[in-house]
């Protein structure tokens, strides 16, 4: 059986990114395990084939359009979501996604902001 997994080419700045449709094993296993860095860094690079530290590096509109990229691309996986019980997941999802980006900006803010 062939399989054709849905996948759209965002142009962010000079660069592309591919999103991905996620599986149902993906679905399943973030439904089953606690969300750690690992685990969404490893959901980033086959979602998004960059890393949580490429990631960390966009502004917001960037970041914007890549959500937007991801919805449309698993559209089916939002609207069946209360199926499987994912949307409780969702916000804990966008909890830890908050965190990890939250401090990564604090650690580029200190990086890069003199001493006074």
């Amino acid at each position: 059986m062939g399989r054709v997994r849905r996948e759209k080419v965002l142009v962010i700045g000079d660069d592309e990114i591919t999103v991905r449709e996620i599986s149902v094993a993906q679905l399943l296993a973030l439904k089953e395990t606690d969300l750690d860095r690992k685990i969404i860094e490893e959901f980033i690079q086959d979602g998004l084939g960059c890393s949580l530290d490429d990631l960390c590096k966009l502004y917001p509109s960037e970041l914007e359009s890549i959500w937007a990229g991801f919805t449309k691309v698993n559209d089916f996986f939002f609207k069946t979501a209360k199926l499987f019980g994912v949307e409780a997941l969702l916000p804990n999802l966008s909890m830890m996604l908050g965190e990890i980006f939250g401090k990564e900006f604090v650690v580029l803010l200190m990086q890069d902001t003199p001493e006074p």
